[in-house]
């Protein structure tokens, strides 16, 4: 496919529109000639589109030099749900995102993150301050912290004291009606499987179900 062709008639059609003054509800500017290629800011290299078109126009150039890799984020970043005219439902976005991750795998084959860009990167997802204007900077948690820290957090999390466990009503041998909460790790004391517990093959126990 004449990729060149098909573009050249889309460019050739909006400044034919232009010449007639046909006004356009929505439109986004586009450099005929890329900047990336040499193109430049002179009115006569850019041109209106309507959004439909400008995608087109981007996927095109992407037919057309393969290998550009600005042209390939540039189109991808025209299918970002942030941009006012969302692409991101239009079925040529998933080969643009492929061409993107190929060239992004290019660009970072072969590089080493350091510890301290790892822990930059941390920090900045975390929100917190990195550096010398961290409170903390040029300061070390002991061992005892440590090991103190984590213990609770495995306390925290773990069994009863986890704060997402579900609460049961269980029947127990004597009759009783009991609520437990965690019936994994009630079913560890008992020593049986959750499985036996929930098809009620405990002998004794009948899980009477879930409390909502």
């Amino acid at each position: 496919m004449n990729y060149q062709k098909i573009y050249d008639a889309l460019i050739g059609r909006a400044i034919e529109r232009q010449k007639l003054s046909i006004a356009l509800s929505n439109f986004e500017k586009h450099h005929i000639l890329p900047k990336c290629l040499g193109g430049g800011n002179s009115k006569s290299n850019i041109v209106k589109l309507t959004c439909e078109e400008h995608f087109i126009a981007h996927q095109l150039l992407v037919k057309i030099y393969p290998e550009n890799k600005k042209l390939i984020f540039a189109a991808h970043a025209m299918t970002s749900s942030s941009k006012k005219h969302s692409r991101v439902n239009n079925k040529e976005y998933a080969w643009l995102k492929k061409l993107k991750s190929a060239e992004m795998s290019k660009l970072h084959k072969g590089k080493i993150v350091t510890k301290e860009t790892k822990e930059k990167m941390s920090f900045a997802k975390k929100g917190k301050v990195f550096g010398i204007n961290n409170g903390f900077y040029g300061k070390t948690h002991t061992e005892e912290f440590k090991n103190k820290k984590s213990e609770q957090q495995k306390i925290a999390q773990v069994g009863y004291n986890n704060s997402n466990a579900k609460f049961w009503n269980i029947q127990f041998p004597d009759g009783s009606l009991n609520t437990i909460k965690c019936l994994k790790e009630f079913c560890k004391e008992l020593h049986v499987s959750v499985y036996k517990m929930k098809t009620n093959k405990v002998i004794g126990y009948v899980l009477i179900g879930e409390i909502n």
